[in-house]
């Protein structure tokens, strides 16, 4: 999230001019003084320089176009920044997002794929070893604003990154992509897929990211119908929030026949299919995406995932190793170590590993549950470091910190089946994003044989009801 005032990088970069602060908006220097003296555009004057030496910072620009510029919303033709490209799904407490928001596998290869229309067959280095992989493409596309291909091209690189700030950077890089350029299919897929990762790598909750995601997907393929990776960034939401499979499923087939080369598909297609217990076609999928990007560790991670789906769990974890090894900054490998490990009775490599993730990711109650596994291992091996995850997440399952999904799993491995089908219950009524795992999670292995479980995997798989969000607590993954 960009701090009002605290420069931090490209994107609170200084702004020094009125020249340079109309460029950033692609607006004339009139209209920005305009909406300085009428909606609160933030800007600061050097002493001493009579009120016309101004500066400003991007951050705090950017904060200000996603509040929507203290404009209206009816006033699109009158100069509010934030009508050209403001994103009307509505957010859970029933205001319309704009932009970056408040401070979440899986869209990586979406906006790899995308460079594609950009800069035909080059192959571009990204943050982390690797490269974008791209392709040529039909000439057909239209010509786009440069300083617009500029933004976008700098949002990838960031997105890729995969870390709190640079999913936060890459949302302000596509919405300036698109402030330049509002038909620019290409940057609404961008902010699609960055707000499916912030649900998963920041402490964005996931009923405010998923409906932005749509949103934002939903308007690049109303663009470009034919944007494969619109397309499988739709079929993402389609699947982990709106639990509507068909749609999930048909939407990924969509972008496949679009671009057969386009790894985001692939590999996204992939994770969905390891999660509906399919991990022989999974395996097939991620590993086309492998080919089209060998140099990805997201698309590694998530081969390590549906290893571990497929029961392959010492193969995940060699791999999951290897992959922490030479990008130890990513989150993925160590979330999925620290549940390969624990079923490896590994558990003071587990605890380490959730204590590097939760650092990751800025989470202060992943970090106080490492804590407490920390301490219940060092006072009572297994059993006790077991016993004081369950309590921790009990207090923060009152406090809305964690989801049921997460404390029935907790109760789950203590061997308390009956308390964990309860907290089940519960999260298949609130609806909670998580329990779409509910078949691989290996937390649940010992009640899959039970009645009240089959039940409850058949109720999983229904669609969300529209205009509906999880009951409180909100669900953390």
């Amino acid at each position: 999230m960009i701090s009002a005032g605290k420069p931090d990088g490209p994107v609170d970069e200084r702004l020094d001019s009125w020249k340079q602060i109309a460029a950033f908006f692609g607006r004339d220097e009139r209209t920005v003084k305009r909406w300085e003296a009428r909606r609160g555009l933030p800007l600061h004057r050097l002493p001493g320089g009579g009120g016309a030496k101004v500066y400003a910072f991007r951050g705090e620009l950017q904060a200000w176009l996603h509040r929507g510029g203290g404009g209206r919303e009816d006033d699109a033709d009158t100069g509010n920044p934030s009508a050209a490209f403001a994103l009307r799904a509505p957010a859970a407490d029933g205001r319309r997002p704009l932009g970056n928001g408040p401070a979440v596998l899986i869209a990586l290869m979406a906006i790899l794929a995308v460079a594609a229309f950009l800069i035909g067959r080059a192959r571009w280095p990204i943050p982390g070893g690797g490269v974008l992989p791209v392709q040529a493409n039909s000439s057909a596309r239209p010509a786009h604003d440069p300083l617009a291909v500029e933004f976008y091209r700098t949002g990838l690189y960031y997105w890729h990154a995969r870390t709190p700030e640079s999913l936060h950077q890459a949302v302000d890089y596509f919405t300036q992509a698109i402030v330049r350029d509002p038909a620019y299919a290409e940057p609404y897929a961008g902010l699609a897929d960055s707000y499916n990762l912030l649900r998963e790598f920041s402490e964005m909750p996931a009923r405010e990211a998923y409906p932005r995601a749509k949103a934002a997907a939903e308007r690049a393929i109303a663009i470009d119908p034919d944007l494969a990776e619109a397309h499988a960034s739709l079929g993402f939401v389609d699947f982990y929030w709106s639990r509507d499979t068909p749609a999930a499923l048909k939407e990924f087939e969509r972008a496949l026949k679009l671009d057969p080369r386009s790894a985001i598909a692939h590999h996204w297609y992939a994770n969905v299919l390891a999660t509906l217990g399919r991990s022989s076609r999974a395996l097939d999928e991620i590993g086309v995406a492998q080919s089209l990007d060998p140099g990805s560790s997201a698309v590694l991670a998530d081969r390590g995932f549906i290893l571990m789906t497929a029961g392959r769990t010492d193969e995940a974890i060699t791999l999951l190793e290897s992959v922490e090894q030479t990008t130890p900054q990513f989150l993925s490998p160590h979330r999925y170590l620290a549940a390969a490990y624990l079923t490896r009775d590994r558990d003071a490599d587990a605890v380490r590993e959730m204590e590097t993730a939760a650092r990751l990711q800025h989470d202060d109650r992943r970090l106080a549950i490492a804590s407490a596994a920390e301490q219940g291992l060092a006072a009572g091996g297994r059993r006790g470091m077991l016993k004081a995850m369950l309590t921790e997440k009990r207090r923060l399952y009152a406090e809305g910190g964690v989801s049921a999904f997460e404390l029935a799993g907790a109760y789950a491995a203590i061997g308390d089946g009956g308390e964990a089908l309860s907290l089940l219950r519960a999260s298949v009524d609130r609806r909670e994003p998580e329990n779409v795992s509910l078949d691989v999670d290996p937390a649940f292995a010992g009640l899959r044989g039970e009645d009240e479980f089959r039940r409850l995997r058949q109720r999983v798989n229904t669609p969300r009801p529209a205009e509906t969000t999880p009951n409180a607590p909100p669900p953390v993954r």
